[in-house]
């Protein structure tokens, strides 16, 4: 019965998201629409394995040592699915398989090195799962994955089908996968990564079928896509920061969008424009920038994880190459090279669409800029000192609770330094986890459950908590100044409408942060209340400034500590307010027993009580890497930075 009501909980949830943040669908004329299919060719593949790609491929494959080496991993996986079991139907709540990485991969196997034994395994697997009595729609998301694998396997292996078994994979994808679809699905004018994980992946098979399926479902799967992917790409504007956090939800939604527009591109000849959104094609420099120079984490907010996780390289993204290609910008690729080579070198498994996106130099060079803002629902900075693994990096972000999968992590920060992080986000709880205990983490209303989970409230994030309450759900914080200069690069962040109604209804809250030349990092916040609180008679709050970090911390005086780490120091100083003293609080407990402990971690705070409403009170710290500062700034108000 749990189970039951957090999957109610969780389209209701998404629901609220689509009608709150949805837009009303662009419409492709039937002019246009029609034009384009006039393009399709009775010719299979239609999907970037016509002959001239596959040549490329097989060519690059020899010519370059590394790329290679890729392709032997993606034969040594497919020599593994060789040896697997079928897939079976179980009565299971979702999917055992969605066949995707297994049907995609043989596929382009056989078709790069013709070897008979990668299409038998191909074909037994989609009739197999053709023959399942469904692909379980409730969790679509997944049956759109399963659409799509059939949807490819179909076009790329049509030549060697017999006309009974293209018929039985064309029947499976039109009644198991388009048509479930079109049973009042939430998530299709949604404006979140399931808009492109649903809509992105059944094109790639509506693309396959068009001009064979007597029913139409092909043509009305396509039109409604396009008119529907626009409400996703619109969220990139207006510099190509990703709404839901990343790199987790921005590589399940930019890769998914990707595949749809480069599926376009390559059975149609058009994009429909989609490249022309404004800040989408930007998007892979909002993931350049926001990976940290010690390269094993990217800054993240909300649900989305962090990926830190040395041994298995996360972060490697295929859609990047893609870009790279498109914007001809080989300094995309400072982060994803040496990831590649680090998989490759490992054995690991290279997705096939790696291949199909990869066409330019794979040369890695340096970028430019030091720097990086983007506005928009969740509006990030990032600025650092250089592109070398032991620069200083500060990460900061704005942006609502109410967004998907947000936290209450308003105005939280990350700090790379030395290569070694400093400040850091703890990251997305287990949604498994926690829906056994009961708990409606799918409800964004103030009083919801999901704020009491320690990961997702602001007591757990590098960020300010007022008396002990939660930021509320409907505000928004915005980047309201910064700066790119070399010696002082800053972000101002007004966070105001985030503590409405906790410093009186009209206070003022902002947050800078930045970073100096030689590394070191100020972060200073100005409060200042205009009223008394709501409910109370007398004036006067408890703010606490708190940072989560992995380092040991080592409290010198009031106003100074160290934190250390494999024999690394960074300096911590507290320069106001003065009647405060650094603190260590413990995060390693969490205090919910469905919490996941946070081992290895603490985080540095500091309490001060705000007395006065119509004064503006400083709370500033300033961080110094590898020994003591030998002379402090000097606190400025944030409007002379």
């Amino acid at each position: 019965m749990r189970k039951l009501i957090s999957i109610f909980g969780l389209i209701v949830f998404i629901n609220f998201i689509s009608i709150a943040y949805g837009k009303i669908p662009n419409s492709i004329s039937t002019k246009q629409f029609n034009k384009a299919l006039e393009n399709i060719t009775i010719d299979h593949p239609r999907m970037f394995l016509q002959e001239k790609n596959v040549n490329r491929i097989r060519n690059r494959i020899e010519e370059n040592n590394l790329i290679g080496k890729a392709f032997e991993n993606l034969q040594k996986y497919g020599e593994k699915t060789l040896s697997v079991n079928i897939p079976r139907q179980v009565k299971v709540a979702k999917l055992p398989t969605t066949g995707f990485r297994e049907i995609t991969s043989l596929a382009l196997l056989y078709r790069i090195t013709k070897k008979d034994k990668y299409l038998k395994k191909a074909k037994q697997t989609m009739l197999a799962i053709a023959n399942w009595q469904s692909w379980y729609p409730r969790s679509y998301i997944n049956t759109a994955s399963t659409t799509a694998a059939l949807g490819i396997g179909y076009d790329w292996l049509y030549n060697e089908l017999s006309e009974n078994e293209r018929q039985k994979i064309k029947n499976a994808i039109i009644e198991k996968g388009f048509k479930p679809s079109f049973n009042g699905q939430w998530w299709v004018y949604c404006n979140h990564n399931w808009n492109s994980a649903c809509h992105g992946r059944i094109t790639m098979a509506a693309i396959a079928l068009l001009k064979e399926d007597n029913s139409d479902m092909a043509e009305k799967v396509l039109r409604r896509a396009l008119n529907a992917l626009p409400i996703l790409l619109k969220e990139y504007a207006p510099d190509g920061a990703y709404h839901e956090g990343g790199p987790g939800y921005s590589s399940i939604g930019t890769g998914n969008s990707v595949k749809m527009i480069a599926a376009l591109e390559s059975a149609l000849g058009t994009d429909f424009g989609f490249k022309s959104y404004k800040g989408f094609m930007n998007t892979a420099r909002y993931r350049l920038h926001s990976k940290v120079p010690s390269g094993d984490y990217y800054f993240s907010s909300g649900d989305s994880d962090s990926g830190i996780d040395k041994e298995l390289g996360y972060g490697f993204f295929p859609e990047i190459f893609w870009f790279a290609d498109k914007l001809d910008d080989p300094t995309l690729l400072w982060h994803q090279k040496p990831m590649f080579e680090k998989l490759v070198q490992k054995g690991k498994y290279i997705s096939p669409f790696f291949f199909i996106y990869q066409k330019g130099n794979l040369s890695r060079q340096k970028p430019h800029n030091l720097n990086w803002v983007g506005g928009g629902r969740t509006p990030v900075s990032f600025h650092r000192t250089g592109w070398n693994e032991n620069a200083t990096f500060v990460g900061i972000k704005g942006g609502s609770p109410g967004t998907n999968h947000a936290h209450m992590d308003i105005g939280s920060f990350v700090i790379d330094a030395m290569g070694e992080p400093w400040a850091m986000d703890l990251g997305s709880e287990r949604q498994t986890k926690i829906e056994p205990s009961g708990l409606d983490i799918w409800n964004m209303n103030q009083t919801s459950d999901r704020w009491k989970v320690f990961r997702n409230n602001n007591r757990s994030h590098n960020t300010l908590v007022i008396d002990g309450k939660l930021q509320r759900v409907p505000g928004q914080g915005r980047i309201v100044k910064h700066s790119s200069d070399y010696d002082f690069s800053y972000t101002i962040l007004d966070m105001h409408k985030v503590y409405q109604g906790l410093l009186g209804n009209n206070p003022s809250v902002r947050r800078g942060i930045g970073l100096y030349k030689d590394g070191s990092i100020i972060i200073q916040d100005e409060i200042k209340g205009k009223a008394k609180r709501v409910g109370s008679v007398d004036w006067g709050m408890n703010v606490r400034w708190g940072m989560v970090t992995p380092a040991e911390v080592e409290i010198v005086d009031d106003k100074t500590a160290i934190l250390k780490q494999n024999d690394k120091e960074m300096w911590f100083h507290l320069l106001s307010p003065q009647n405060s003293e650094i603190e260590i609080y413990n995060t390693e407990d969490p205090p919910h027993e469905y919490d996941t402990k946070n081992e290895g971690t603490r985080m540095v705070i500091f309490n001060t009580t705000i007395e006065s409403p119509g004064e503006i009170n400083r709370l500033t710290v300033y961080l110094h890497p590898q020994y003591k500062a030998k002379q402090l700034p000097e606190v400025k108000p944030l409007y002379e930075w």
